[in-house]
This record gives C-alpha cells, structure tokens and sequence, in this order.
C-alpha cells in the first residue's frame, strides 16, 4: 500500500532527488531516469517518490509520460510513499497519471 500525496505550494520545500541545472525533457536526465527505472523494476530500496512541479522534470512530462508513470508505480510493490507537490499535478495530469494507475496488473 502506498499513498499519493499532492501538496500545494507553501514556501521552498527541495525534493530528496532535487535537479537545480535541470534543462530539457525528463527523458534527457539521467538522474530522473535512473529513479523511474528503479521504479519500473521495482527496486526493493526504492521506497518513495517525489516529484516537484516547479522543476523541469514534472513540466516537461507529456500525457503518456504521467499515465506510464502511473503504471509504473501501480506495479511496484515496494513504493510507500509518492508525493507531487509545488504544481506537479493538475487536474488534466491528475487523469492520465490515475488512468495509468487503474490499468495495472496489480490494481
């Protein structure tokens, strides 16, 4: 069981996986491809998610972006927390990350 947590902006709150010199699309960062890979392959050490909204990463992802992450996090078994905060989701992101969570095998 993992929760979601979306948090609206209350002043600087740096994620643990923070890219300050990040440019481009999530997929060019190596950094943030390591994390989602740890996620897909539902990597035992990797226990939580979070992701900013007013960081490149969660700007750049497209509708297919958020509903592949919503599966990948869906089958994960390890995952305890996910948390978008800062923006990260709105309502039309909110939809395609949930569709990819309802499509999983283990939902």
């Amino acid at each position: 069981v993992f929760v979601i947590v979306a948090r609206p902006h209350q002043g600087s709150h740096p994620a643990p996986n923070r890219m300050d010199d990040y440019e481009g699309s999530p997929h060019e960062n190596e950094e943030w491809i390591d994390i989602w890979e740890r996620i897909k392959e539902d990597d035992p050490d990797t226990k939580g998610l979070d992701l900013c909204g007013s960081e490149n990463d969660a700007q750049n992802f497209t509708d297919e972006d958020w509903e592949q992450l919503g599966r990948d996090i869906s089958n994960n078994t390890h995952l305890t927390h996910v948390s978008l905060y800062h923006g990260a989701l709105d309502d039309r992101k909110m939809s395609f990350l949930f569709r990819g969570l309802t499509r999983s095998d283990t939902i």
